[in-house]
């Protein structure tokens, strides 16, 4: 698990275009596992939903619920 978060950590986010906040997360698809839900739980990524299609947005921001 340590190692998955290194991974996602090291990708650096991009600020969100509407309200420029720099703590956006990765948005995960696909059936989450525990460790997925932990992660959600502790705003690390915002869990999309299970059907992940090419143009589904890839970052969420927290502050302003904006996806992209």
């Amino acid at each position: 698990m340590a190692d998955a978060k290194a991974r996602r950590r090291s990708k650096k986010a991009p600020a969100c275009p509407q309200c420029q906040r720099n703590d956006t997360v990765p948005i995960m698809y696909g059936l989450p596992s525990h460790e997925g839900f932990e992660a959600a739980e502790r705003g690390e990524v915002v869990i999309g939903g299970c059907v992940a299609e090419p143009d589904n947005p890839r970052w969420a921001c927290p502050a302003c619920e904006h996806r992209w």
